[in-house]
This record gives C-alpha cells, sequence and structure tokens, in this order.
C-alpha cells in the first residue's frame, strides 16, 4: 500500500517538514535515529558496513553461517538475537573436537579440554567479538556527504536523545554537548565498550530450545564423563553470547538517569530518523512516564507509518502528528 492511500484513514494530524517550530527549545526533546544521519548524507546503514566486512573473512562466515535469518544485514542487532546454537553446540561437534584435541585420553591436560570446548562454540566468542571492534573502527569513518540541511528548525539550548553513534547533531545543528544523551555511546570517546550493539531481551530462548544436549553413547565410563562435562561446560561458555549481545535497557536507563531525571518540564518531543524499533521501546515508555508532551513523528515509509501506530498504541500516545521526511 502506497504512503498517500495510509494517510487517508490515518489516525493522527500531518503537517509538513518546514511547518515545524520549536517554539520553546529549552522544553523540547529531539530524538534521532540513524534515518537523521542518512538524510546528510552519511553512510551508515547495516547494508554499508556489510561492505567493510571482507566475505571470506571468519567474521562474516561465523555471521552468515550461524544467525539463523534471512536478511541479515537489514537489521543486525535483531540479527544478534538469532544466534542458531544447535548448529554448532550439538554432541557430535563437542565429539570431534575432544577427539581432535586428544582430550579423551588419560593424559591429556585441562589446556586440551578446554581448547576443544571453546573451538566447539566458537561462533559464540568470535561474532561478538570481532564484531564490536570492526563496527568501531567502522563507525570511525563516517563523514557527511550532503550539503543538505533539512532541519533548520532546530536551534537554542533543546535536548537531545540520540541513538546515533555519531556527533553530527553537534556539528551540524549546534546542539550543546551537555544537553545531549548517546544513549548508546559516541565514537567521540575512545572506550570500545562504550559503543552498544544489541538486540532486544529474550530473544535467545527460541534458539535454545531447538539445542540437543542428549550425549552420545559411550562403553567407556570415563569418555562418557568427559563429553558429559563438556557438554555442560559448553553450554555454560556459550551463554555468554547472550550476555554480551543483549541490550540492556534498564541498566542503560539507570547509568543515564541524570538525563531521563530532566525530562519533566519537556512539553514536545521530536522524533527524526527513529525506527521505533521494539528493542528500544523501554527508553520510550521511561520518556513517556517522566513527561505528558505532545509527540512530533517522522516517517519516510509505509513500512514507518505501520511501525508508527503500534508504537503509538503501546505508548498509549495520544498528542501526536506526524511529518514526512
Amino acid at each position: 500500500m502506497k504512503i498517500n492511500e495510509i494517510l487517508k484513514e490515518f489516525p493522527f494530524p500531518q503537517i509538513a517538514l518546514n511547518e515545524i517550530v520549536l517554539e520553546n527549545p529549552s522544553m523540547s526533546l529531539v530524538i534521532i535515529g540513524n534515518g537523521f544521519d542518512l538524510m546528510h548524507g552519511v553512510k551508515s546503514s547495516y547494508r554499508d558496513f556489510q561492505k567493510t566486512v571482507v566475505k571470506n573473512s571468519p567474521l562474516r562466515f561465523y555471521m552468515e553461517t550461524y544467525l539463523d535469518t534471512s536478511d541479515l544485514w537489514s537489521d543486525l542487532e535483531d540479527s544478534l538475537g538469532r544466534l542458531d546454537y544447535s548448529r554448532f553446540l550439538t554432541p557430535d561437534i563437542t565429539d570431534m573436537w575432544l577427539d581432535s584435541f586428544g582430550a579423551y585420553d588419560q593424559d591429556a591436560q585441562a589446556a586440551d579440554y578446554f581448547a576443544a570446548v571453546e573451538t566447539a562454540i566458537a561462533p559464540a566468542f568470535e561474532i561478538p567479538g570481532e564484531l564490536k571492534q570492526r563496527f568501531r573502527k567502522w563507525i570511525k569513518t563516517l563523514t557527511v556527504e550532503s550539503d543538505v540541511r533539512p532541519f533548520q528548525m532546530l536551534h537554542g539550548d533543546y535536548r537531545v536523545l540520540s541513538f546515533n553513534y555519531t556527533e553530527f547533531i553537534e556539528s551540524l545543528y549546534g546542539a550543546d554537548p551537555d544537553r545531549i544523551c548517546y544513549i548508546h555511546g559516541c565514537r567521540k570517546n575512545n572506550k570500545p565498550d562504550e559503543l552498544i550493539l544489541g538486540h532486544k531481551a529474550g530473544m535467545e530462548g527460541e534458539q535454545w530450545d531447538k539445542v540437543n544436549l542428549k550425549p552420545l553413547k559411550f562403553k567407556d565410563p570415563y569418555k562418557r564423563y568427559i563429553m558429559e562435562s563438556a557438554l555442560e561446560t559448553a553450554t555454560e561458555e556459550a551463554s555468554w553470547y547472550d550476555d554480551v549481545t543483549t541490550k540492556k535497557c534498564c541498566e542503560i536507563i539507570k547509568y543515564h538517569h541524570e538525563f531521563f531525571d530532566c525530562l519533566s518540564d519537556v512539553e514536545e518531543i521530536f522524533v527524526i530518523g527513529h525506527s521505533l524499533a521494539e528493542v528500544d521501546y523501554p527508553y520510550f515508555e521511561e520518556i513517556c512516564r517522566r513527561t505528558n508532551a505532545r509527540w512530533y513523528i517522522g516517517y519516510h515509509s509505509p513500512a514507518d507509518l505501520k511501525r508508527l501506530l503500534v508504537f503509538a498504541d503501546r505508548m498509549n500516545l495520544r498528542k501526536v502528528t506526524v511529518f514526512r521526511i
């Protein structure tokens, strides 16, 4: 369905982008997502990131082989929640590596045992470890490649909740760094751990349900013991993947509590270039809990409008105006 057809029955009023005015910037909150950067010619989509990951690299192999999704690079964060443990955390694969490293031998060293286990569950370690390093290097290279500045209404001491890792809201529109919350980190900082990339909590349960950890049957009791121990160790260590790839929104909100604590006087909220993905709902729920503001939400495609309706319903929003970007 085309945008105009959807808008005919859309429940919220619409205005043009050039009609938006920040009447009281100090009581305005601007929320920006990756669409904001894209509109300024920044090549910051996950598809752009894909181009930097060499086809034959171990990272790309592990991601395209073990992430259970048909469209990995369109929504990378969601894809990270779909690691198919059942493809590598199996008795057969564990047995193969235990045998290869000689871990079944009575005189084997502990190092042989752990090397076999870690090799068996390599995707659970290699994906998050290598991904974070490559992702940060890529983020560092992003530049503005357009002279277009479509948001001239951004002025004054407005507050910003940025879901982007870039600082272009500062350099392009003069936003005060002290009034910006880079909720998932900013590339200006030098600590890799500060860039947060992850999926919503609870996605891993579906993948763990597919795992079969029934040990192979061995006549040798020692060999059977090694196999059972290895499967238990592999399961415990593989669960680390869930921990490091889950976006812990509640913890992040607590970390940025000073920013959220100051939102009670916000009268207007402008959402620009954010996909309204469910993984970020906890942040919006926190904003709704603290404000009674009018929302102005931008959209670009029919899919955006559909997500917007779901979002408004979930947040119980009534004072909403939409604009096309």
